[in-house]
């Protein structure tokens, strides 16, 4: 079942379907919505405790394209502004050009010269080539992120089982939803944009096969039974 297509409401819709208040993050409940692809299904292999999740990392050849990309919306939308951009196209343009900064701020504010929304801007300015040595350097330091996830940069992920659905938002926040980086916590690193897909998966359903990805669990949910649940990104950051 995927809801890509609604605009607004995704994570509310699967809130209803599973009759679970507030797993899935809602936009009322605060300013970034869902950042990163979210499967729910049956549980996990060897699942114990009610929800448990799986959060699969991009490797480090996706994550310097990812990098790129996101210098050169930057760079395009400041300093290289198209005559025959019709005014929807520049408002998508100027939001890339944000969520750009948005990315930046939530994996390196814990850097110098990163801790705020002006700074961020500052050294894209300066070093708005996409195949420059911010490039470089950007890209170091989210290796240096992941390294505890493990050696192999094409199989690093996080696990993690807890009971409650208060537990599971307090711990699985940071990986799925920007912060702004006004609210956010001087020094704290959010690695939703490194993620690749997370899937959560209930504990009394039999789900196998599926573990070469991201999953969340939810145990004894009887709607999960035999369906996987997508929810992907709205349109925008």
């Amino acid at each position: 079942m995927d809801i890509a297509d609604f605009v607004i409401g995704k994570s509310s819709t699967i809130n209803s379907v599973l009759d679970i208040s507030e797993l899935a993050r809602e936009g009322a409940l605060a300013e970034g919505c869902t950042c990163v692809a979210t499967e729910y299904s049956a549980s996990l292999d060897g699942q114990q405790r009610r929800f448990a999740a799986r959060i699969q990392y991009f490797p480090m050849e996706q994550i310097h394209k990812i990098l790129q990309e996101h210098i050169r919306n930057y760079g395009y939308y400041h300093f290289d502004p198209q005559r025959n951009w019709t005014a929807e196209i520049k408002d998508q343009m100027r939001l890339q050009a944000n969520t750009a900064v948005k990315v930046l701020g939530s994996l390196f504010q814990h850097r110098e010269g990163f801790q705020t929304e002006d700074e961020i801007e500052k050294s894209l300015c300066t070093n708005h080539s996409a195949n420059g040595d911010l490039l470089d350097q950007l890209t170091q330091w989210c290796d240096e992120l992941l390294q505890s996830k493990g050696e192999d940069e094409y199989s690093r992920f996080d696990y993690f089982e807890v009971g409650t659905v208060a537990d599971f938002r307090r711990t699985i926040e940071p990986l799925i939803s920007s912060v702004p980086l006004a609210d956010s916590m001087i020094g704290q690193v959010e690695l939703w944009p490194l993620v690749e897909k997370v899937k959560w998966v209930p504990e009394s359903a039999k789900c196998t096969g599926h573990t070469d990805v991201s999953r969340i669990g939810v145990h004894d949910c009887r709607t999960l039974a035999g369906l996987i649940i997508a929810d992907l990104p709205g349109s925008s950051l």
